[in-house]
């Protein structure tokens, strides 16, 4: 089995870059279901300077 290490070296360098991005999308919809439990939503802009308003249909849910 012959194998190129500048190749297995990209191949790397994107799976990171994959997983990257899979744990960005991860962490924006973690805030937003956070800021929805807290009884906000989000309007407009996406990531920590996101515009927070009242959720008037789902007041906020004390913590378990």
């Amino acid at each position: 089995m012959s194998s190129s290490l500048p190749d297995d070296i990209n191949a790397l360098k994107r799976l990171l870059a994959e997983q990257e991005a899979l744990n960005r999308a991860l962490l924006e919809k973690l805030s937003a279901f956070t800021a929805h439990r807290a009884g906000y939503r989000r309007t407009g802009a996406a990531g920590p300077r996101a515009d927070l308003k009242v959720c008037r249909a789902h007041p906020a849910v004390p913590p378990v």
